[in-house]
């Protein structure tokens, strides 16, 4: 019939009709496209508006499951994917022990290994998470497989300067100061609730914070409200950052 497949989701809905089987969508990084300016405004609205023609409200759509750095793009005040349990840096929805290794697992592994923990510790990517801290799980193997070779187990990258560059062009100053006084290992209040998702520019201090704490390189406390360079990797990474901006 004419019209009848016009769309993905028509041939979703007719298998499904056909067979009673609803799917399972599993899409990783779905952020991907809509990190740094890869996407302007009008593009990035059709890209979700494809995702939310794809899942919200089909019968065959079971679960989908996705992954990503950024919560879901917000424009305006709300998202037409709304149908999602966000577990992410800042509330993990009571999932916190599964979103990295905790203290007991690296102590585990070093044991196991025959290194020792506060070296190991150390060198970590760290975060807080709902109240407890945790570690990459690939910085901690890293960090084991390297340690007694003569490196760090990890290293500097672009990867940061390149998703950060259009923000830091606002306001390279602030920017620059407030990254020094995390370096010299000091906290600073944040309010992430404001937080949008939108990669578009911004000049307010919160959302530029927020943004680091969902890409990793802060850790953020949820009973205090407040972000911290957690450990000597993600000071490292932020003294890069302020070399590339100084340059």
């Amino acid at each position: 019939m004419p019209g009848r497949y016009d769309t993905f989701p028509d041939y979703l809905d007719t298998v499904y009709k056909k067979t009673g089987v609803p799917f399972v969508f599993i899409l990783d990084e779905w952020d991907a496209p809509v990190r740094g300016t890869k996407f302007g405004v009008e593009e990035q609205k059709e890209y979700l508006g494809h995702l939310t023609a794809l899942f919200k409200g089909n019968a065959y759509a079971a679960l989908v499951y996705m992954t990503g750095v950024l919560p879901i793009v917000k424009h305006g005040s709300h998202s037409e994917l709304n149908m999602f349990t966000e577990i992410s840096m800042v509330n993990a929805h009571g999932l916190r022990d599964y979103t990295g290794f905790t203290k007991e697992d690296v102590m585990r592994l070093c044991e196991e290994r025959g290194k020792p923990f506060e070296k190991v510790r150390s060198r970590c990517a760290g975060y807080t998470v709902d109240g407890i801290v945790l570690y990459s799980p690939g910085s901690v193997v890293c960090v084991v497989r390297s340690l007694g070779e003569g490196t760090d187990g990890f290293g500097t990258s672009d990867d940061m300067f390149e998703v950060l560059e259009p923000y830091i062009g606002v306001n390279a100053r602030y920017v620059r100061d407030v990254l020094s006084y995390l370096v010299a290992g000091k906290s600073v209040k944040v309010n992430v609730s404001g937080f949008s998702g939108n990669a578009g520019p911004f000049m307010f201090d919160d959302n530029f914070l927020t943004l680091l704490i969902h890409l990793g390189y802060l850790t953020y406390n949820r009973n205090t409200k407040r972000a911290r360079a957690s450990d000597r990797e993600m000071k490292g990474r932020l003294k890069g950052l302020i070399n590339k901006i100084a340059g």
